[in-house]
């Protein structure tokens, strides 16, 4: 019973000072709640706008900017033609120059099966490697060139190098040429899938990309005159995942070259073979070779 009062006590006593301290208040004329939210209708826009207490006061530079700080780029921009040679130095493989020439017709409706892939129906595995994938197997193609030596018993004919992940493939393809000035392709069946690669070097498993020279003859109505590119699809009306520059290099002189020595990828991690690659070197020149090729591998991996 004591205890109870005792707290009754305390309890007299908060309520006391608190009317004390809020008549202290009136007296100095204190207002205990903020302006802000006095009389303030309960509508949705009232309560959706910003809390003007938190508002944030914007300040400009402009009064200690120095114009002379300004980096502007005066460089002439370049035109269609240089645009194209830049893309073509960079992705040689891609026929950029055959587009922004015939890019009007080729966005017309074909009246064959096949149309002309835009290039953002364009696989890249990389800038260097396009993609076709088959229902046995993948197939990564590095570039196309125009063969026309004249001890080839396929005649006139493109061929593509590139990597599939089968040993032997099976899959039949076919190859759509486009011809500059003509709105339509034509398709022939690929020719052949011809192994470029030592199978006692290893990686010769499947499922493991394996190097191969795909033929594509050039129909005979077009004999002597280059495709501007060229895809590889399984199905004759697919539309392509990949579009290849068809490349001929002809030499300035016109006048080829008797000799020429091409080198297979060298992977000697942990071997220091350069005398040996040196004295090899000065052999073939010795040897007549006119020309050497060694593949550059940070750009091709």
């Amino acid at each position: 019973m004591a205890h109870s009062k005792v707290i009754l006590k305390i309890l007299f006593s908060l309520c006391v000072w608190s009317f004390v301290i809020i008549g202290l208040f009136k007296m100095h004329g204190t207002n205990l709640v903020p302006q802000e939210y006095q009389q303030v209708p309960l509508n949705g826009r009232i309560l959706l706008q910003k809390d003007i207490r938190y508002a944030e006061t914007t300040s400009t530079t402009t009064d200690h900017f120095d114009p002379s700080e300004i980096l502007v780029d005066n460089r002439t921009a370049m035109d269609d033609d240089q645009l194209v040679r830049d893309v073509e130095s960079r992705i040689p493989s891609l026929p950029i120059a055959y587009w922004s020439k015939n890019k009007n017709f080729l966005q017309q409706k074909s009246s064959t099966c096949a149309k002309y892939p835009s290039i953002f129906e364009l696989e890249f595995n990389n800038i260097y490697w396009q993609t076709l994938r088959t229902s046995n197997g993948t197939f990564q193609l590095f570039g196309a060139y125009y063969d026309i030596r004249r001890t080839s018993l396929l005649g006139p004919t493109v061929r593509i190098l590139g990597m599939i992940d089968r040993i032997e493939p099976k899959v039949k393809t076919y190859c759509q040429f486009w011809f500059d000035g003509q709105k339509e392709p034509f398709i022939v069946k690929t020719f052949e899938y011809k192994y470029i690669w030592y199978n006692k070097w290893g990686n010769y498993k499947q499922g493991i990309y394996q190097p191969y020279l795909i033929a594509c003859q050039i129909p005979k109505p077009f004999h002597g005159v280059v495709p501007s590119s060229v895809s590889m699809v399984e199905k004759e009306c697919d539309t392509a995942t990949n579009n290849l520059r068809v490349i001929y290099n002809r030499p300035p002189d016109d006048q080829k070259k008797g000799f020429a020595v091409c080198v297979k990828g060298l992977d000697f991690l942990y071997d220091d073979l350069s005398v040996r690659l040196i004295e090899w070197i000065e052999m073939l020149n010795i040897l007549g070779a006119d020309k050497i090729y060694f593949y550059n591998l940070q750009k091709i991996l």
